[in-house]
């Protein structure tokens, strides 16, 4: 028997004892409750051997970032991309600072003009990924399994211990990493060095390429204020160019980056680099001029750069997406006019049970700007084919001059659609909530129309980090003109003017999921579903 199953079973018993017992049965509860506390308390204590020698989960976090420190650091790294062909080498001083009036900074500085090994373009991607990745880490519990933590070999005070990360605090676009087998050296209680290398036979996708190699080797290092710091790395991967377009041909290609610390400061601009750090030899720092950074000081959005330093991720400012939206609304008619006469026709035509099944099919092109972190502004211009299904019902006059009851006719729309809003949006931890506006004016040439629709859209929603996606529920608000005006050119020249009523249901539930893709684009579902309206939208954008 288990201990949470002796943990019910005593509960039970206490509550079959007859109530005389009153003082008997306070006194077994207590016992049984003491007894399940112990056994949790118990249970919690058996912690992983990393935890009990100390070490700091934060150090094994390096790992995954190495931008998880709160200190301000030089690196100098020598990067290797060799091919079948030639060996291209750059050499590079990476330069972070934890804490700047716009959040998190990360400098590449070369020594030549143009870098050999990739695109400068191609290098500011990858400053962007490791920032937003640290961004996302804030709010991750990256770290090791427990369950995976095995002692390996000993010898004297240092210690060998194999382990794995945890699938559960992956970012997505670092989820490969589960793939990887840890091994860590462990003097008393300070990280001397962390191998990674991939298991054996596996390969994974990773930015345009197939990695089939992995192996990163770190050596850590004390500062003088008792953090444990990367002291020297080295990073071999051997992978094959499917969509990056660095090595020509789909070609196997091998990378190679050895990395040593240069210096690192406290926050107070004190210097604590680590005692067993050894000069750089041959290597004139002064030359490294041509910095490689990301502009994370933007002018827009307006209090971004406070919004960063907080901690806060948000959106580039500028986006281009395209939609697709396929939509049915179902419109009662409550009036008929024509050239300005009404009872006569509703004599006739009767707008009870009278009514219009429009499907609309409708692609537009949707800019938007984040002017401040909380407000987003947008614009749309598009085209609308829709095919209605009307029915208008007829009187018993109507049926006497030789009208059917019913008269049924498909018809189509085709017309031009033009609009703009707003969204007020915020955040607490993972949860989110927003509130849009729009207005949208449909003009349809044939039959002369112009009708403007307003929605307002208040969701809630939650954000997983890990794969960078937002699931969100709402409603739909949607106030439609109440009639349908437009104008009709008869063949002996003159016009057919006519005015309809019209009403529907305002109300509508939604509901759809948000991901990002990689460092610029954006994929968005929605659902609207209610009595009158139902319909999905589906759009693709593009970041700057």
């Amino acid at each position: 028997m288990s201990e949470h199953d002796v943990c019910e079973q005593k509960a039970s018993l206490s509550l079959a004892l007859k109530p005389i017992e009153k003082i008997g049965l306070l006194i077994w509860i207590s016992k049984a409750i003491l007894f399940c506390l112990v056994v949790g308390a118990t249970k919690a204590s058996q912690a992983d051997p990393l935890t009990e020698r100390g070490i700091d989960p934060k150090t094994i976090e390096l790992m995954v970032s190495e931008l998880s420190t709160d200190l301000r650091y030089t690196r100098f790294a020598e990067i290797e991309v060799r091919t079948a062909e030639e060996t291209l080498t750059d050499r590079v001083l990476i330069d972070f600072d934890p804490k700047t009036p716009a959040g998190i900074d990360l400098t590449l500085k070369f020594d030549k003009q143009t870098p050999t090994t990739a695109s400068t373009r191609r290098f500011r991607r990858v400053l962007e990924s490791r920032m937003r990745l640290q961004h996302e880490i804030r709010s991750l519990n990256v770290t090791y399994d427990p369950d995976s933590i095995l002692l390996l070999s000993s010898s004297g005070p240092i210690d060998i211990y194999q382990f794995r990360y945890s699938p559960f605090g992956l970012a997505q676009d670092i989820a490969w990493i589960r793939f990887l087998q840890g091994r860590i050296w462990v003097n008393d209680d300070r990280v001397t060095r962390i191998l990674l290398t991939l298991d054996e036979g596996r390969t994974f996708f990773h930015d345009g390429t197939l990695v089939s190699d992995y192996r990163l080797d770190v050596s850590f290092a004390r500062a003088s204020n008792g953090t444990d710091v990367i002291q020297n790395s080295v990073n071999v991967i051997v992978a094959r160019d499917l969509f990056l377009g660095v090595v020509p041909n789909n070609q196997k290609f091998v990378t190679t980056v050895r990395s040593t610390a240069v210096s690192y400061e406290d926050e107070d601009g004190k210097d604590v680099t680590p005692r067993s750090s050894a000069a750089l030899q041959g290597v004139d720092l002064s030359k490294f001029n041509n910095p490689v950074r990301v502009n994370i000081d933007r002018k827009f959005p307006i209090f971004g750069k406070q919004a960063r330093a907080a901690g806060y991720e948000f959106p580039k400012p500028f986006g281009v997406s395209l939609m697709y939206t396929d939509l049915t609304t179902m419109l009662n008619f409550t009036s008929f006019e024509i050239n300005g006469v009404r009872e006569p026709i509703e004599a006739i035509f009767s707008p009870n049970g009278s009514g219009i099944d429009i499907r609309a099919k409708t692609p537009q092109l949707r800019v938007d700007w984040f002017p401040f972190p909380f407000l987003n502004v947008m614009g749309l211009i598009g085209e609308l084919e829709a095919k209605g299904n009307l029915k208008i019902r007829t009187t018993g006059l109507g049926q006497l001059v030789g009208l059917p009851p019913v008269i049924e006719e498909q018809i189509t729309i085709n017309s031009s659609v033009l609009g703009g809003g707003l969204t007020l949006a915020g955040g607490w931890r993972n949860y989110f909530a927003s509130l849009t506006g729009t207005a949208m004016t449909t003009v349809t040439e044939d039959a002369g129309t112009r009708s403007t629709a307003y929605t307002v859209t208040p969701q809630v929603g939650y954000y997983f980090p890990r794969y960078r996606l937002r699931v969100m529920v709402g409603a739909d608000y949607v106030k439609l003109d109440n009639k349908m005006v437009g104008s009709i050119p008869l063949p002996d020249g003159t016009n057919l003017d006519f005015n309809i009523g019209l009403e529907h249901e305002e109300w509508a539930s939604r509901f759809g999921i948000y991901k990002q893709i990689g460092n610029n684009m954006e994929l968005t579902l929605t659902g609207t579903y209610g009595d009158t309206r139902k319909g999905a939208t589906v759009m693709l954008g593009y970041r700057f």
